[in-house]
C-alpha cells in the first residue's frame, strides 16, 4: 500500500515526527493480508442484502474487526441507528434549523470532552453528519446510557470490571500497579471515556468481547456495580 510510506495516515492526519515507519511497514505488510481476507469475507456476506442481518456469523465477523469500507453500513445496521434514522426522517436537520441555545453549546464544548473523539471518529467513518448523529444517539441513548450521565455509573462499573479481569488474568500487572500505588481508574478512565478510539486498532472499535461470554461479563458488571453503589 502506498500510504504506508507517506507522512499522512489513511484518515488524513499528519503522522508525528517520531513515527516509526520501519516498524509500521513491517507490521502492516503482514496485517494487510489479514485485513484483505476479512474484507473479502465481509463483501460476500453483504452482497445482495440492503440491510445487515444480525446472526452468529455477523457477530463472529464483528469480533474479528469490520473493514473500513463496510464499517459505516455495519455499525448503522447492528446498532439500530439506521432504523432510528428511517423512523425519524428529517429530525436531525430540523434540530440544526431550530433555535440556538448558547448555554447548551458552551456545556457541550466544555463538559463533553470525551465525546469529541467519538463524534470525530464517527464522522471519519460515515462521512455523513446525519448518520454520525444517529450512531452517537445509539451509543449514548441505548448502548451506553449511563456512561455520560452525571454519575457516570456505567463507565465506573466497566472500569471496575476491567480491574477485576486484570487481577484474574494478569495478576502480575495488578500487583505492579498496586505496589506503586497507582490508581487503576487514573490509568484507564480516558480509555473508557473515549471508548478506546485512540487505544485499540480502529477496526476493533465498538466490537463485542470475544474471549469471555456475555453471561460472565454481565455477572462481573453486576458485582462491580453493586460494589460502587455501596461506596456511595
Amino acid at each position: 500500500m502506498v500510504y504506508i510510506l507517506l507522512w499522512i495516515d489513511p484518515y488524513g492526519f499528519e503522522r508525528p515526527e517520531d513515527f516509526d515507519y520501519a516498524s509500521y511497514e513491517e507490521f502492516f505488510s503482514t496485517y494487510l493480508v489479514i485485513l484483505t481476507r476479512r474484507a473479502i469475507k465481509w463483501s460476500k456476506l453483504l452482497t445482495g442484502s440492503s440491510r445487515v442481518q444480525k446472526s452468529m456469523k455477523v457477530k463472529r465477523y464483528i469480533r474479528k474487526g469490520v473493514p473500513f469500507e463496510h464499517r459505516a453500513r455495519v455499525w448503522m445496521g447492528v446498532s439500530g441507528a439506521q432504523a432510528q434514522m428511517e423512523q425519524n426522517p428529517g429530525y436531525y436537520h430540523r434540530l440544526l434549523q431550530g433555535e440556538q441555545n448558547d448555554s447548551l453549546e458552551e456545556a457541550i464544548r466544555t463538559e463533553l470532552l470525551g465525546m469529541n473523539f467519538i463524534a470525530g471518529y464517527l464522522l471519519l467513518i460515515t462521512k455523513n453528519e446525519e448518520e454520525s448523529f444517529w450512531l452517537l444517539d445509539a451509543l449514548i441513548g441505548r448502548i451506553l446510557p449511563d456512561y455520560y450521565s452525571p454519575a457516570m455509573l456505567g463507565l465506573k462499573t466497566d472500569q471496575e470490571v476491567l480491574g477485576e479481569l486484570v487481577r484474574m488474568k494478569m495478576p502480575a500487572v495488578a500487583d505492579l500497579l498496586e505496589g506503586h500505588g497507582v490508581l487503576w481508574t487514573l490509568v484507564v478512565s480516558r480509555w473508557f471515556i473515549c471508548l478506546f478510539i485512540d487505544i485499540l486498532p480502529v477496526e476493533k472499535i465498538f466490537s463485542e468481547p470475544g474471549s469471555l461470554s456475555m453471561t460472565t461479563v454481565t455477572k462481573l458488571r453486576e458485582r462491580c456495580r453493586a460494589k460502587l453503589l455501596t461506596q456511595g
